[in-house]
Order: C-alpha cells, then structure tokens, then sequence
C-alpha cells in the first residue's frame, strides 16, 4: 500500500463509431469514491468529432448529437480537461487525453500512427512513495521436529 500519496487512475477507453459509451463511462466515473481527491487520466479514441475544442462546443449539424452533449456533460459533472487540441485523424480530433489534475500531465505530443491515426505520447506526473513492509516470522511447519514438540507439550500440560 502507498502511503501519503495521492490515487492515481489511468483508463485506456476505445469507443467505436456505433455503440454508445460515455454514459457507461459516467457511470463508472460515479463508482469510484472520492474522485475529485484522485490523479485521474483518461486517454483514448471517442470517435467524437462533433466537438470543437478551441470553444468546448458542437459544431454545426453535428453526427453525434447525444453522445457529444454527454461528452461534454460528464467533462464537466467530473472536472476534466480535454488536452489535445490538434487534429489526430485528418481533421478531426478524435483521440482525448482527459485529466482532472492538468499539471499531472505533461510533454504531449503526436506521432505518426496507423493507417489515418496519430499516436499521442504524454507523461503522467504522480508522486510515489516508498511501499510500507511489515516483517513476519514465517514458520516452516514440514521441518519440525513433532517428536520432540509432542514430548514438550505432555510435559507442559502435567505440570
């Protein structure tokens, strides 16, 4: 266990372009107890290119309706930031780095990628501490001697 430090949250999301997610991904923001004192990251593809970043509104005749407005909702229902700025495929912006502390994360930066898709790189800045140990005596119960323990303990007792 990490004592005196603050939890850190790394999630890898992957949202395809048909299914919902973001509501299951409120959801689970709302599970986890005392977010707003944890280091929490969330980096991955939404497929959301309906958001303009620059002003954190939706575009004009967006494809995404719902899900966008949930997007943007839950970012702010959870205080987090979008980082990324720039278009990572083509001209949308569609892969997110999402953080609720900004100065836990820094050095971002895209690289070519696959097919269409930049790779973004980033650190993530946590302060660790020293992992608390307790010492045990470990008894290896195969290597007693049970004659003499047997002996010992009828001699306790009849005293």
């Amino acid at each position: 266990m990490l004592v005196n430090t603050i939890p850190a949250i790394i999630g890898a999301i992957y949202r395809s372009p048909s299914p919902p997610c973001i509501e299951e991904i409120h959801k689970s923001l709302l599970e986890i107890p005392n977010l707003h004192r944890c280091n929490l990251l969330l980096c991955g593809d939404f497929n959301l290119p309906d958001i303009d970043w620059s002003t954190d509104c939706l575009k004009q005749n967006p494809s995404y309706l719902c899900e966008s407005r949930l997007k943007l909702g839950t970012m702010a229902d959870f205080g987090l930031s979008q980082l990324i700025n720039w278009p990572t495929r083509q001209s949308n912006v569609l892969d997110f780095v999402l953080t609720n502390k900004e100065c836990s994360v820094g050095d971002i930066k895209s690289c070519p990628g696959v097919i269409y898709h930049d790779i973004l790189m980033n650190n993530f800045y946590v302060k660790l501490k020293k992992l608390v140990t307790f010492s045990r005596k470990i008894y290896f119960y195969h290597k007693a001697d049970l004659a003499r323990l047997k002996k010992e303990y009828v001699m306790f007792i009849s005293k």
